[in-house]
């Protein structure tokens, strides 16, 4: 406003002197008004160009857009978040390729079932792997082949050798303080698979049908320094037999899948002997040294360690 009233004044003076009317050449006050105006203006407009442009603002990743929703959150083997009815797992890098033994147990059966609470259904040894930055796999540990870990023949073995792969992930994000990855595992617990439930011989045996999934659930999940207790009921579809839940077309059954990190080091294998009861694994041991194969059985066994060893 002040350069307008000044440019103003100039502009009167200099008619007055030079004796041009002021009333007749209104036009002129215009044109000089409007001239200013537009100088400052274009001055603004120069002004906000030079201005920097402001950052934009990072977007929250998949990982943070999950865990900021509320749900619970377990610090374990595993750090377990439950969120929206499901269930997430976030995966250490150390994991990855550790031996799990997952043993599952009925912990609840229909009356006259042929199987009591307690009794195990299924048992295998897994691992996960990373495939790539986007996916994990779960595999099974399967090993009946073995040979002198130093020996040529070893190494052809392995690399010929392919575990089969039981469940695939795909990874939401990691933890930035952890570096672990998100993964949703509810699928792994609800869905029928021959490792994390009832092994396809029980499920002939006690004459189970298909899974029925609007009646299955993960009950609770409970976390350890060293292992994963996941509840869950089941209910499959039945025809008529000897138990009489199968007469309602559907029977339900509880159990519990124990999820448990194997030493970095495993036990020294023991060569069976028939002078002591044990449960024996039958393996074909390959060498360097033979033309033929041999076959060698190894006890089962757990490590049974003295806590108080005074």
């Amino acid at each position: 406003m002040s350069i307008n009233r000044k440019a103003t004044a100039c502009l009167f003076a200099l008619m007055l002197g030079s004796g041009v009317g002021v009333a007749g050449n209104r036009f002129v006050y215009r044109a000089v008004k409007d001239t200013i105006t537009q100088r400052i203006d274009t001055t603004k407009q120069n002004v906000q160009k030079g201005k920097a442009p402001e950052k934009e603002k990072e977007k929250p990743s998949a990982y943070e857009q999950l865990v900021k929703k509320k749900g619970s959150v377990q610090q374990g083997l595993f750090t377990v978040r439950h969120i929206d009815d499901q269930w997430y797992f976030e995966v250490p890098d150390s994991i990855i390729g550790r031996y799990l033994l997952a043993v599952t147990r009925f912990t609840a059966v229909p009356q006259n079932f042929g199987k009591f609470a307690g009794e195990a259904v299924n048992q295998q040894t897994v691992y996960f792997e990373q495939r790539d930055d986007k996916t994990m796999l779960l595999r099974a540990y399967v090993l009946s082949q073995e040979a002198d870990p130093k020996s040529s023949i070893s190494r052809t073995l392995k690399a010929s050798t392919a575990d089969p792969i039981v469940a695939s992930f795909k990874v939401i994000g990691r933890n930035k303080d952890t570096k672990a990855q998100l993964i949703d595992v509810t699928p792994l617990f609800v869905k029928d698979n021959a490792v994390l439930s009832v092994s396809s011989d029980n499920s002939k045996q006690l004459k189970l049908g298909g899974l029925m999934s609007d009646r299955t659930f993960i009950d609770t999940m409970k976390v350890y320094p060293i292992n994963v207790e996941i509840a869950t009921t089941r209910t499959y579809s039945s025809a008529p037999s000897a138990v009489p839940a199968s007469y309602t077309g559907a029977m339900t059954i509880g159990l519990n899948t124990s999820v448990v990190l194997l030493p970095k080091v495993p036990m020294r294998k023991r060569v069976w002997d028939n002078r002591i009861g044990y449960f024996t694994n039958r393996y074909t041991i390959f060498s360097d040294d033979q033309t033929k194969t041999d076959r060698e059985q190894f006890i089962s066994r757990f490590r049974l360690e003295p806590k108080d060893k005074k």
